[in-house]
């Protein structure tokens, strides 16, 4: 039968050489069986235990130092084993769960993925608002800075408007020290005369009243020609009333020739009568304050009323001759008169009304301020 399947055609058995192998295990055992019997039993010896036959276990593998065993050798942290951070898995990574690499990718964090989509425009509202109370603040600053240097304006111009106000009083106050020094001399020029002149020039007058007689308001004064207080009010308010209301004619001015002072201040008065005769009594009455002395003093002479006289454009003789005349009171009569009927009792005091009509006392707290009598001489022409 062999045979027959040999005619068949059945291919010899191939002859393995002695590098080959015929994957059977039978190459091995002839090679073992090769073998001088001691290697053959050194070798069985060598075989691991236990094993089923035919197979062998390779000999356990010993870890260097630098290596893992894969056990409970990883570093501790208080006593117990240190986790490592967990692996964050990039996009095209997988991360072995399927759930979670089901999960939509976050987006970056922006301000529109902060909060939800319907907060959006209320965060950018509120920052329009933010924006806005910045704005405002610092539009309030800005304010606040300009009303600052706004207010440090004013303060120098007020401590400028002082300063000048300063030297103007000292000028003035050397100026009156100048006049004190004149005052009262009983020799040379007065003081005077031209600025008198000038101020009086065209203005009619008729005895110890000044302006027009049909103006339609008039100012009265009483006041004694030895007052310091009377001088103060004719250098600084008589010449703003003569040029602002009586050279235009809408105030007349009546003088109340009232001395108090004692007996130098009626020789004082009598002189001036003497000189309203001459259509100089303004003239007199200006320059005689410009270079009044000290009251009491003496200084009442016939030289100083002699100079007066002349510097006024009056004639010294007449008006000397009617400061001696005891009988020349006619002036001062009426005046102490008027004084009675209208309570006037110091000077310089003051009455105001229409002309021609009832006069009212005016209580000025400084005469000297020709600001305070213009007020109420423009009330007065008001009620016109």
């Amino acid at each position: 039968m062999a045979e027959k399947r040999d005619d068949e055609g059945t291919a010899p058995p191939y002859e393995f050489s002695g590098g080959e192998s015929s994957g059977d295990g039978k190459d091995e055992e002839e090679s073992r069986n090769e073998l001088p019997a001691e290697q053959r039993m050194a070798s069985t010896d060598d075989e691991p235990k236990g094993d089923p036959p035919g197979e062998r276990t390779a000999p356990p593998y010993e870890f260097s130092s630098g290596e893992s065993k894969g056990e409970d050798d990883a570093p501790h942290e208080g006593g117990a084993r240190r986790a490592a951070p967990e692996y964050d898995f990039g996009a095209g990574e997988s991360s072995g769960d399927q759930e979670k690499d089901e999960e939509e990718p976050s987006a970056p964090v922006t301000a529109a993925t902060k909060i939800p989509d319907g907060d959006y425009k209320a965060q950018h509202r509120a920052e329009r608002e933010r924006a806005k109370e910045e704005r405002e603040a610092r539009a309030v600053e800005a304010d606040r800075r300009e009303r600052r240097k706004g207010r440090l304006k004013k303060v120098g111009l007020a401590v400028g408007a002082a300063l000048l106000i300063a030297l103007i009083a000292i000028f003035v106050s050397t100026r009156g020290q100048e006049a004190d020094k004149k005052g009262g001399e009983q020799a040379g020029p007065v003081v005077g005369t031209e600025a008198v002149s000038k101020r009086f020039a065209g203005i009619p007058q008729e005895g110890l009243t000044l302006g027009d007689p049909d103006a339609p308001v008039t100012l009265v004064e009483f006041a004694d020609l030895q007052c310091p207080f009377c001088k103060q009010a004719a250098d600084n308010s008589l010449p703003t009333i003569v040029d602002k209301y009586v050279r235009p004619g809408k105030v007349r001015l009546e003088f109340r020739n009232f001395p108090i002072l004692g007996p130098d201040s009626e020789t004082a008065a009598r002189a001036l009568s003497g000189a309203a005769k001459e259509g100089k009594a303004w003239q007199f009455l200006d320059v005689w304050y410009l270079n009044q002395g000290e009251e009491n003093t003496g200084y009442v002479t016939d030289a100083f009323i002699e100079r007066i006289a002349r510097g006024a454009g009056a004639d010294p003789q007449a008006v000397l001759a009617a400061a001696h005349d005891q009988g020349n009171t006619a002036d001062i009569d009426k005046a102490r008169a008027d004084a009675e009927t209208y309570g006037v009792d110091s000077t310089p005091s003051f009455l105001i009304g229409k002309t021609g009509g009832q006069f009212q006392q005016l209580l000025l707290q400084d005469p000297s301020n020709p600001a305070l009598i213009s007020q109420s001489i423009d009330r007065q022409l008001g009620q016109q």
